[in-house]
Parts: C-alpha cells; structure tokens; sequence
C-alpha cells in the first residue's frame, strides 16, 4: 500500500508538502518504537539478571523472541508492508519457533515464565504499532483522491507556467523585431516553444513530463545567456550589438523589471512540477 500525507491547499507549489512521499512520518514513528521497544527489552535483561544471577548471555537467549519480532517490524515497515496480517503472522510464527527449540534446552517452569514475558512485551508492541501505523495509515480510496488531486495541482503549475512563458515571448518578439533588424529564426531561438508547452495539459505520463519539463528548462536557460553565445556573428551585426550583454538583462532593461520576475516565477513553476512529478513517477 502506498503511503500518503494529506496534501496542504494552500501551499500547492511546495513539495516539502509533499502528499506522496517516499518516508511517511508514521513509518519514522515505527522505526523510532523499535529503538525504544529494544531499549525496554534490554532493561528488562538487565533486572532480571540482576535479580536471578543468571548469566546474561542466557538472558539474552530468552529474549531472542521479542528481539526478533522487533527487527520484523521494523523490516516491514522499512519495505512498506506492515499490515494487520504479516504482524499477527511472525507474532505467532516467532512463538511458534521459540517452543519447538527450547522445549528440550529448558525447563518445563522456566519456558511457561519467559514465553510470558516475551508475549506479553510482543503483545503490548503489537498493540501499540497498530494504534500509531496501521489505523492511522491511509485507504487505498484516500490515496487515489490524493493522487488525482496533486495531478490538478500539477496542471495549476503548468498553467501558471505558460502563462510567464507567453510574457516572455511577447517581450522577445518586441525587443528582437524585425523592424529592429532581427529575424524570425533569432527569435525562435530564444523564445519558449508553444509546441513544448502546449504538451503539457495534454500529457499525463510523469516520465514524459519530466522530459517536456527538461526541454523547457533548456529553453529558459537560453535567456541566461550572453547574445554572443546563442546568435551568430551575421546575426549580431543584424542588430547592430556586440553581443556581450545577457539576454534576460536586456528584455528587462528593454521592457521593465517584470520580465525578469516572469522568468523566475516560470524557472520556479517548473522546479516544483519537477519535484512533484518526480516522486510520482516512482510510486507508478
């Protein structure tokens, strides 16, 4: 079963927020009562040795039981698979185990005391893992309205997306026209490809999503760069500069300080969708 946080509205932009990642926080509450649950079981060998003179290796041995379950569970919960049934499975299994082997290491008074302890400490864990994990764990229904809600979200980055990225083509389209000298193949070669953008509402695969979000990337890093390192020496004489000023510095010299917000706020939209379509593609 996938595990899910329930997704903030409010912050759609943040994957700190992330509904879909890959360590759920009751997964680390698990790993942490492992920690304590063998802290607990130590302390309980350290009085009962005390109290019985035994040697602690054999204390130790006595326990195996409980510290086996707890390194069950906790492997379970590392490999997303602590259900109901698998707890209740290598409970039983491990008592199970414990009998046959120290039926004839032990005697009949000692066995009965320390297959009481050891259920008693597996049983309280056990309760205590279903209360904190399992009830508190999403239905595969919560999951799937979570999914299909960050998918909208994504769709709202996208949108917002092109949105800058259509600010930035007019910007290009004024400040390298031709009646400036510039052609038609210079503008094409900085501005943000419609047939790029315009896949994203269409497409629903993360992993092609991912790869239209690179291409994008690609594309507004081009305006990071100085004219000198994306046109042409014949190009350059066409508008009459020497090249060496950065492209996005000159849209918004030329056309005001908004144009450089517009590319940040569009680097920023895609950065999120990357980060969100990332974990979504794993979880497929």
């Amino acid at each position: 079963m996938s595990l899910s946080h329930k997704l903030d509205p409010k912050h759609p932009q943040h994957p700190d927020n992330h509904p879909l990642r890959a360590h759920h926080p009751h997964q680390v509450l698990v790993h942490h009562m492992t920690g304590f649950f063998f802290l607990f079981l130590f302390f309980v060998l350290g009085v009962i040795g005390i109290l019985s003179n035994a040697p602690f290796g054999a204390v130790l041995l006595s326990f195996a039981p409980s510290f086996v379950y707890g390194l069950s569970v906790l492997a379970l919960a590392t490999s997303d698979h602590l259900e109901q049934k698998y707890l209740y499975v290598a409970l039983f299994g491990i008592i199970a185990v414990f009998i046959a082997l120290f039926t004839q290491l032990l005697p009949q008074a000692d066995i009965f005391f320390i297959l009481m302890l050891n259920v008693f400490a597996m049983g309280v864990f056990t309760l205590l893992v279903q209360q904190t994990y399992i009830s508190l764990t999403p239905s595969p229904t919560d999951t799937v309205i979570e999914y299909s809600q960050e998918q909208r979200d994504i769709q709202g980055l996208f949108s917002d997306f092109i949105k800058k990225a259509k600010i930035l083509n007019v910007s290009i389209g004024r400040v390298y026209s031709s009646y400036k000298g510039a052609t038609a193949g210079m503008r094409e070669k900085i501005k943000v490809q419609a047939e790029l953008y315009n896949q994203l509402d269409a497409e629903k695969r993360p992993v092609v999503l991912l790869d239209l979000i690179k291409e994008l990337e690609n594309r507004l890093l081009l305006l990071k760069q100085k004219e000198s390192n994306v046109f042409t020496q014949p190009e350059l004489q066409r508008i009459a500069r020497s090249g060496g000023e950065v492209i996005l510095s000159l849209l918004s010299r030329s056309e005001g300080e908004h144009i450089s917000q517009a590319y940040e706020q569009a680097k920023s939209y895609l950065d999120s969708a990357h980060k969100r379509l990332t974990v979504m593609s794993r979880l497929q």
